[in-house]
């Protein structure tokens, strides 16, 4: 471990304070009882959450500004644990090659590398592919002071297909219905649904399959769910005795009638009851004269 005074402060939170990004800090509990979180100056004592972000290192004002970031981590944590199986997204944002922070000896060295490609991007001018004024975007060069892609978080690289949660069905929306899934809404797609469970209680819970489970561009959790496990006999078979199984007051009439609605277990269940025709013997006689005439 490093112990010169340069090391420590370039692990030090005051030195890896980024505006930009949104840091969680915490710190141990004892040391939170004096206000020491390891930045600039002690915070207040009276702070009760053990996680928060800092706004600013320091202001005008001498003071530190602080939010609580207990519904980050708790996010993260119903995350993990429900939808843990997120696929990992490539990439779609580009920051770009930024020239104006190149310093002299880096753009020399960038210049060596691009020329390699001039022949390719004046070939893709004579296809008419590209105009001379792309030559920026072909190469992807950027001249702010400063950069800053947005992309969307990922939290685990798990395979969730098929997993287990439980929620409510909030309310009808296009192409489905709302689900609320431990504080993320999820989207149960009509097209997934064979049998619709009763909708009108939002106190109901009701148990569903993660179809996918992501987080776009914008940090938005984007959940598809659905009310039986995909590609599963079984779930099929629980569908169709859900269209089959009778209410109460068909229920009460099938004990009187007699004929009975049979389930999809009862279909396979049941024996064969099919009989021979008792004529079957004269008929057959019968065919056999014909084709005795026919031939003659």
């Amino acid at each position: 471990m490093d112990k010169t005074f340069a090391g420590l402060l370039r692990n030090s939170r005051l030195a890896s304070y980024d505006r930009h990004l949104p840091q969680v800090y915490t710190t141990p509990a004892k040391r939170q009882r004096v206000g020491d979180w390891g930045v600039k100056r002690t915070l207040p004592r009276v702070i009760r959450s053990p996680t928060l972000t800092l706004e600013a290192m320091d202001t005008r004002e001498h003071q530190t500004p602080w939010q609580s970031a207990a519904n980050q981590v708790l996010f993260i944590r119903r995350w993990k644990e429900n939808f843990g199986g997120s696929k990992v997204r490539q990439n779609e944002a580009r920051a770009g090659t930024n020239v104006a922070t190149m310093s002299g000896h880096e753009f020399r060295r960038y210049l060596r590398r691009v020329r390699k490609t001039r022949d390719a991007f004046q070939e893709q001018v004579v296809q008419k592919a590209l105009v001379p004024e792309q030559v920026y975007d072909y190469l992807g060069v950027t001249f702010g002071k400063q950069q800053h892609v947005v992309v969307g978080p990922t939290y685990a690289d798990l395979p969730a297909a098929g997993s287990v949660v439980k929620g409510r069905i909030l309310n009808r929306v296009p192409h489905g219905y709302a689900v609320g899934v431990a504080g993320v809404v999820a989207l149960l797609p009509s097209s997934s649904v064979i049998h619709m469970p009763n909708h009108n209680d939002r106190n109901v819970v009701h148990q569903f399959y993660i179809d996918s489970a992501d987080i776009d561009a914008g940090g938005r959790p984007q959940v598809t769910v659905r009310l039986e496990p995909s590609s599963d006999v079984e779930g099929i078979l629980r569908s169709i005795n859900h269209l089959t199984r009778p209410t109460g007051a068909q229920q009460a009439a099938k004990d009187e009638s007699p004929f009975a609605t049979l389930s999809a277990d009862d279909l396979f269940r049941q024996d064969d009851r099919t009989r021979p025709n008792p004529d079957h013997n004269e008929l057959i006689k019968q065919f056999s004269l014909l084709n005795v005439q026919q031939k003659k």
